[in-house]
């Protein structure tokens, strides 16, 4: 889901969260509430797959050498916070709109 996606940029821009966390509260606050228990459960096992916070950020340079400058990791958390919230709020008007 798009909630879930920008609530995932929004929730691991802020910094204080790795990347299990902030998938985490994430799916608590969008999509949970539609899974029963046993997808849930897959979940919860999938995620403990994700990556450790600094392979991720790495894992998003264009190059290699962009992840060693100094400000890279706060370019890229404030992007995230910028383009989760755009997304959750195109979502909000859309969903207004509709209902």
């Amino acid at each position: 889901s798009l909630h879930f996606l920008g609530c995932f940029l929004y929730e691991f821009g802020q910094g204080d969260k790795s990347v299990e966390d902030a998938i985490n509260t994430s799916y608590g606050q969008t999509l949970k509430r539609f899974h029963g228990w046993i997808t849930r459960g897959l979940f919860s096992i999938a995620i403990r797959s994700s990556p450790y916070k600094e392979d991720f950020l790495q894992s998003l340079a264009i190059d290699p050498n962009d992840a060693r400058e100094v400000l890279f990791e706060q370019q890229i958390l404030n992007e995230m916070i910028e383009h989760g919230s755009n997304i959750n709020n195109v979502l909000n008007k859309i969903t207004d709109f509709l209902y």
